[in-house]
């Protein structure tokens, strides 16, 4: 068992915030995790830094043994935990400016090592988006390619749906704790992913969805993804989001062209417009 997890859920779930929590890590610095008596100890000797007195604040509330507790509960559960100091961590989230300080996740970490496509696009997608979508993540998928989405409704769900029936590998990025699946109905959704793939949050178990953390989660799907792909997407879609985290890493991001009369489809439709690559096949992501 990493000895230092137990500190760094302490703090996931006490701030939240990936570059306050790392900040505050280097601020300390120090093995806070060995016990009250090195936190007595400390507290002493770090008001004089920058971040000294929200360090104190911050120790004061610390609780080894019952950090140790609800550590080995997270393990019980199935879960795994990561931060980005660990060998584990996923490499592509590094280009982030401010990557997941802390990583929770269920499933297989390995299928990250495959190449990667990220599907997004909305929520309400159409008859023609969701056959899209999992044709596109079923062929994807049973070419070791490993399909990366958010488990929301509409375009997300199809793409994973058709990633399982490929018999590949698919990512789920939540915008929730692991144990709070949004939307609730994709909770057997997430199970199946689980055991054929991967499910990742950047938040602690008992955090719900809240708005702020889909844009936050999209940087993840664009990090971890090689290529994006935008099945359907309207003027003010997240999807756009996710696009514009993925062309500020360097990444190809292709858009499936629609009916111009469709306000599902003007989105993805600008984004061709303005440079990305039209997807008028699943193999056009392979080239």
């Amino acid at each position: 068992m990493n000895q230092e997890h137990p500190f760094w859920l302490f703090l996931s779930e006490t701030t939240g915030n990936p570059g306050q929590i790392r900040r505050l890590y280097h601020g300390l610095n120090l093995r806070l995790w060995d016990g009250m008596e090195q936190k007595r100890a400390t507290l002493k000797r770090i008001r004089r830094y920058p971040v000294g007195a929200e360090i104190a604040r911050l120790l004061d509330r610390y609780d080894p043994q019952l950090a140790l507790t609800r550590y080995k509960k997270l393990l019980q559960c199935g879960l795994f935990m990561l931060t980005y100091r660990d060998n584990r961590y996923p490499e592509a989230l590094r280009e982030l400016p401010d990557p997941p300080a802390v990583l929770y996740g269920r499933g297989e970490l390995a299928c990250l090592d495959r190449p990667t496509v990220g599907m997004v696009g909305s929520r309400k997608c159409t008859v023609y988006g969701q056959t899209i979508s999992t044709t596109f993540g079923r062929e994807l998928a049973s070419r070791s390619v490993t399909v990366v989405s958010g488990l929301a409704r509409g375009v997300d769900k199809w793409a994973h749906r058709g990633a399982l029936e490929g018999g590949g590998k698919t990512v789920a990025v939540l915008g929730s704790g692991l144990d709070r699946i949004y939307p609730p109905e994709n909770r057997f959704l997430a199970d199946e992913i689980a055991a054929h793939g991967l499910v990742l949050s950047e938040y602690p178990p008992q955090t719900g969805p809240q708005r702020l953390h889909f844009p936050e989660r999209n940087r993840i799907i664009s990090a971890l993804s090689d290529r994006l792909l935008v099945v359907e997407a309207a003027e003010r879609s997240g999807s756009l989001i996710t696009a514009g985290f993925s062309l500020d890493l360097g990444r190809d991001v292709y858009a499936v062209p629609g009916n111009i009369n469709s306000n599902t489809s003007a989105g993805s439709n600008r984004l061709i417009r303005d440079g990305a690559f039209p997807a008028l096949h699943w193999e056009d992501l392979l080239d």
